[in-house]
């Protein structure tokens, strides 16, 4: 049986730091292979994997192969671990 998927102690916030500047938020987290969240900001939509900023690196399998195959695709995703810096990577802030 698979167990429920691990959730950030920032990925609210990093979240809700974007729907407050108007982003459509599609939070994914518990999906299987998938990574967090769709973040749609003025006109783009952006893959998004949160990680806490002491485990950016900490990527699980899955996430390292879904980052991989979309990366290859062309569609690279964020990986954040701030709601700034997401904020900065959709442009909703220099």
């Amino acid at each position: 049986m698979r167990r429920a998927a691990r959730v950030d102690r920032n990925h609210a916030s990093v979240l809700q730091a974007a729907a407050d500047v108007g982003a459509q938020i599609l939070d994914t987290h518990a999906l299987p292979g998938c990574l967090d969240a769709l973040v749609a900001f003025r006109g783009r939509l952006h893959l998004v994997e949160i990680k806490m900023p002491s485990e950016r690196n900490a990527l699980t399998p899955k996430e390292r192969e879904t980052i991989e195959r979309l990366t290859l695709a062309g569609c690279p995703p964020l990986v954040v671990t701030t709601a700034d810096e997401l904020l900065c990577a959709i442009g909703a802030m220099r």
